[in-house]
């Protein structure tokens, strides 16, 4: 491929990636397949009163969703926000009264609004009406008592890094039966810690990665690069989906069409390490590509990753933010290695050289 084509066609890729990202609504949510932000914020369960045998309840997605499992005979209703029933839960399945506000205030916000418009149908002061959803035993829902929201807390302001309390207590109220149990809780600030290390190994993982490229063997050292970056970016999409704990086929379909452009970039990273073990062109094309792919919805739209205390991750948050690290590092790497290859005379980079 000549120089000045090989110019168009990575101009081309670059414009690409460059609309892809700014033209995604929420850029930060392009490889969180989950759609859960990293925050501060730490929300938690801290008592259920009294408690009753067979009835769990946990927060999911950084305390965005409750979970409740009933495994009792008896039925337990939620209570909303006004005090109305909101759903039910027993032996017969998942109810929802669809005269409750909360039902409508609890749902994901349309693109573009900042605040729920309730229909005529909803009251809380009306009898319920109820319609089955589930013919389980296990509810899960969105709640904005146990999640901080808006701008940070003024308590948090000027602390220096220290634990701050910014909700003492939040109390969802369930009925088991007629006797009313208390769910309490409280969120917590949590001091992050500096993004600066994790982007000084990115930086040592890029440099790297451009050496290997500019080495005698550099076909295999490349091959290697894109399966250390390719498996990295599998692992850390794996950890985004199962810490929403939901069903298998919903965790996969999520991973499938949320991460659709990080999926492309997998199979052309495969692809390409048998080309780069060759030290085929078409290797480094591939290479670069799912480098530049990696790095962009693996690196940086989840940046914020290595700025946060709370992340929306199945294993140890360390593992996380060393994931997003090396989809920069390597990723950048690679794809400026093999574009700098690509740019050499053929004479120079292919295996068929004279000497």
């Amino acid at each position: 491929m000549r120089p000045r084509r090989l110019d168009a066609v990575i101009a081309f890729a670059g414009v690409v990636a460059v609309v892809l990202v700014a033209g995604t609504p929420a850029p930060a949510e392009a490889h969180t397949v989950a759609g859960v932000q990293p925050t501060n914020y730490r929300s938690e369960i801290l008592a259920v009163t009294p408690a009753v045998a067979g009835l769990r309840l946990r927060l999911l997605d950084l305390g965005r969703r409750i979970e409740l499992v009933n495994h009792t005979s008896t039925e337990v209703v939620v209570l909303g926000y006004q005090g109305e029933p909101y759903l039910r839960v027993g032996p017969a399945g998942v109810f929802e009264n669809r005269r409750s506000p909360s039902l409508y205030q609890n749902r994901p916000l349309p693109f573009g609004a900042s605040a729920t418009t309730l229909p005529p149908q909803a009251d809380a002061a009306a009898t319920p009406t109820w319609h089955k959803i589930s013919s389980g035993h296990v509810a899960r829902w969105r709640d904005r008592r146990t999640r901080w929201e808006g701008k940070a807390s003024e308590i948090v302001r000027g602390t220096h890094g220290r634990t701050r309390v910014v909700v003492t207590s939040w109390t969802i109220e369930l009925r088991h039966g007629g006797r009313p149990v208390l769910v309490d809780g409280r969120i917590t600030w949590m001091p992050p810690g500096s993004p600066l290390p994790w982007l000084a190994v990115a930086l040592a993982l890029l440099v790297a990665a451009v050496v290997m490229a500019r080495a005698q063997r550099w076909g295999r050292l490349l091959a290697g690069c894109v399966a250390v970056l390719v498996a990295t970016d599998l692992v850390r999409t794996i950890g985004q989906t199962t810490a929403s704990h939901d069903a298998l086929g919903v965790e996969v379909a999520r991973a499938l069409l949320g991460g659709i452009f990080s999926l492309a970039a997998w199979l052309v990273g495969a692809a390409s390490i048998g080309w780069l073990q060759r030290e085929d062109d078409g290797g480094l094309i591939g290479a670069a590509a799912a480098g530049l792919v990696i790095a962009i919805f693996g690196g940086l739209t989840d940046i914020s990753v290595l700025s946060r205390s709370q992340l929306p991750f199945a294993f140890p948050g360390v593992i996380d933010r060393a994931a997003v690290a090396v989809s920069l590092g390597i990723g950048l790497g690679v794809a400026a290695g093999a574009v700098l290859r690509l740019r050499e005379p053929f004479r120079l980079r292919g295996r068929a050289a004279s000497p």
